[in-house]
C-alpha cells in the first residue's frame, strides 16, 4: 500500500512537472516570434526610410497577427537645410498561461532613424 501511494505521487509530481514545462516552453516560443517579428518590421520601416505607406501596412499587418504597433515620426531640418526623419516604434504583444495564471502585455519600444 506504501508502495502505491509513494508512486502515485511520483506520477502526479511529474505530470506537473511536464505541464509547467510545456507552458513556459509556450511563452518562450510567443517572446521569441514577437520579437523577431518586430526587429522585421523595424528593419522594413527603415529600409523604406519611414514610409507613411509602408508604416500604414505594417500596422494592418501587425493588428490581423494578433500585435499591437505605434509608430511615431518627426520630420527635422538640420543646419544646412538638410531634412532629417527619425522616429519611434512601440511593438506590443501579449503573454498568456492559463495554467500559470500569467496573462501580461509586453512593449518593445525601438529608436526608428533613415
Amino acid at each position: 500500500m506504501d508502495i502505491i501511494i509513494k508512486s502515485f505521487i511520483g506520477t502526479f509530481f511529474l505530470m506537473l512537472i511536464s505541464v509547467v514545462s510545456i507552458s513556459f516552453l509556450g511563452i518562450e516560443l510567443t517572446v521569441n516570434t514577437a520579437e523577431r517579428y518586430a526587429r522585421d518590421i523595424e528593419k522594413r520601416i527603415e529600409f523604406s526610410d519611414l514610409s507613411p505607406d509602408v508604416i500604414e501596412s505594417c500596422v494592418d499587418e501587425a493588428r490581423e497577427r494578433g500585435y499591437g504597433l505605434y509608430v511615431r515620426i518627426k520630420d527635422t531640418t538640420g543646419g544646412e537645410g538638410e531634412r532629417k526623419s527619425y522616429g519611434r516604434m512601440e511593438f506590443s504583444y501579449r503573454i498568456r498561461a492559463d495554467i500559470l495564471a500569467i496573462d501580461s502585455v509586453r512593449i518593445i519600444k525601438n529608436d526608428l532613424s533613415t
